[in-house]
């Protein structure tokens, strides 16, 4: 079962879909791609959408009535995607806050331009109440770009790291292409999300890119992240896998050029 566990499909909610109709179009497309499933992930608190709890369940029932009307068999859980921010645990203890599928996974967004100074304090604090963070596409974010060493500290204590697959078909550029996969070479993506927004420049690949991980880094690996999907929407352990992985230098990106530094191996 292919499972896409990153989608901003729900309807007017954010900067996804933007009518009922192209959330239908979204849907058949997943199904063409052999997705059975998906994670419905709307934007919270990143300073222009506020999707709370309450809002997204009922948005999920309400789109799941219009696919059961049209005969489209797609399973969609509801879920969120969290926007790191000061408040996140007050949005938990009054009941804003939606895990994956109910899960104990939550699904967090850094700022692209770094990680703000209170993020190790939040993660500390989710751990406290049996919450696994799980951070969409690290290889996105600025400061992992220059300190790929910090992801991989986060990855030891715990931490789950979703790449996103328009990242690694270089939607994003060649060189966030490059750090995707170099991420998952080094074993720090245990996931692969769509993040899919639309029907045209946001269109989710996610069953291409899957395929494409399967030429490049072997059928050992794809079969990973389809795992590791699986037991995130029922809430059980992901595998921590490490696959064989050579002594290497490390490709960083400074300045928009390439440089070479010793990756940290332990």
């Amino acid at each position: 079962m292919l499972i896409d566990t990153h989608c901003h499909i729900l309807p007017c909610m954010d900067d996804g879909a933007e009518s009922m109709e192209e959330a239908i179009v979204m849907a058949r497309y997943a199904l063409q791609c052999g997705i059975n499933a998906l994670v419905a992930t709307p934007h919270h608190a990143n300073g222009r959408y506020e999707n709370d709890a309450i809002k997204i369940k009922n948005a999920v029932n309400i789109f799941k009535g219009e696919l059961k009307q049209q005969g489209i068999n797609l399973i969609v859980h509801a879920g969120q995607e969290v926007r790191v921010n000061k408040y996140v645990m007050d949005d938990l203890m009054s009941g804003k806050i939606l895990t994956l599928n109910e899960s104990q996974y939550i699904l967090l967004e850094l700022p692209s331009k770094g990680i703000p100074s209170y993020f190790d304090e939040l993660l500390h604090e989710l751990r406290v109440i049996h919450l696994t963070p799980v951070i969409a596409h690290p290889e996105r974010n600025a400061e992992f770009l220059k300190y790929p060493s910090r992801l991989r500290e986060y990855v030891e204590s715990g931490v789950i790291c979703q790449a996103t697959s328009h990242s690694l078909s270089g939607v994003f550029g060649n060189k966030i292409k490059k750090f995707a996969f170099e991420l998952c070479k080094q074993n720090l993506i245990h996931v692969i999300g769509s993040d899919a927004h639309n029907t045209s420049t946001r269109q989710g690949n996610l069953g291409q890119v899957l395929s494409d991980i399967r030429a490049v880094l072997g059928e050992e690996r794809a079969q990973y992240y389809l795992e590791n999907a699986a037991l995130l929407i029922k809430g059980e352990a992901i595998i921590n896998q490490s696959f064989n992985r050579k002594k290497r230098k490390w490709l960083n990106i400074r300045n928009g050029s390439f440089y070479r530094q010793k990756w940290l191996n332990h």
